[in-house]
């Protein structure tokens, strides 16, 4: 629209007539050289102001098509409605998961080493024991309990993969998993397990299993369904671990975290339908 630089403004006067006494004469007025600096003649008519008006005029409307050249235009009201995953970077969602995650795991393995190292594995004693009171603190202690290093190895390969999957979907999905998987799936155990202490994570992992496998079928969208699909492509052979008879291994708490996951996508779809 307009030229890379100013040029000069080269403006004639317009010649006027003057016919005093019946008689025609031709005045011209001065010619007027206009730069990019506005220095004007002293001696500029009318003609002259206006080419320096001009002149200005032009150099302002030049600057502002430069300034504003490449810049969008924006809705500030879209921009504030935009929810705050989308906002955030790949690289800041990665390194919040890795914060989280990696906390959890520190937390885990420190507790197996001072009860190995200290207290000679009694702490297990503060595991679920079903429908016994002393029994219900296992809710919140037991799955923060693991018998040797290589239970709670397979837990955290399952909490990294499994929570991390759900962790990078929506931070908040993530501890409301966790919390309705240590609840409710403490609780089904204690309610309705053997009579024996269950202790470790993995109630809580079936948790995030379940919350993946389902929350396609209850949020019914495109990504939701794809995540689900994931889930039981890569890790569909854990339901395995929801069969009884199998020895040294909590079925109950892994049947009872899996339902507790389905229930905790059912309740984030609802969730989510509110307006």
């Amino acid at each position: 629209m307009f030229p890379n630089r100013a040029r000069l403004c080269r403006v004639s006067a317009q010649q006027t007539k003057c016919s005093p006494a019946g008689n025609d004469r031709t005045r011209s007025s001065p010619t007027l050289h206009v730069g990019a600096s506005g220095a004007v003649s002293p001696t500029a008519d009318r003609g002259s102001v206006d080419c320096l008006e001009a002149g200005a005029e032009y150099e302002s409307a030049l600057q502002h098509h430069q300034r504003h050249r490449y810049e969008p235009r924006r809705n500030p009201k879209q921009e504030s409605d935009l929810p705050s995953s989308t906002r955030s970077t790949l690289f800041g969602d990665l390194r919040r998961a890795y914060s989280i995650l990696g906390g959890a795991l520190v937390v885990l393995w420190l507790i197996l080493l001072c009860d190995s190292v200290f207290f000679g594995g009694h702490l297990l004693r503060f595991g679920i024991l079903p429908r016994s009171l002393p029994g219900l603190r296992g809710i919140v202690f037991a799955p923060f309990l693991h018998v040797s290093a290589s239970h709670l190895l397979a837990n955290s390969i399952g909490l990294v993969l499994l929570g991390g999957l759900v962790l990078l979907r929506n931070e908040a999905d993530f501890w409301i998993v966790t919390l309705v998987g240590a609840i409710v799936g403490g609780l089904g155990t204690w309610l309705f397990a053997r009579a024996e202490i269950h202790v470790g994570a993995s109630g809580v992992i079936f948790a995030y299993f379940g919350y993946l496998v389902s929350t396609g079928f209850f949020e019914r969208r495109f990504g939701a369904i794809a995540i689900s699909v994931l889930a039981v492509l890569s890790w569909g052979s854990l339901i395995f671990g929801i069969l009884p008879g199998q020895r040294g291994i909590s079925w109950e708490s892994h049947l009872f975290g899996l339902a507790a996951g389905g229930v905790s996508a059912w309740l984030i779809a609802l969730r989510r339908r509110r307006p």
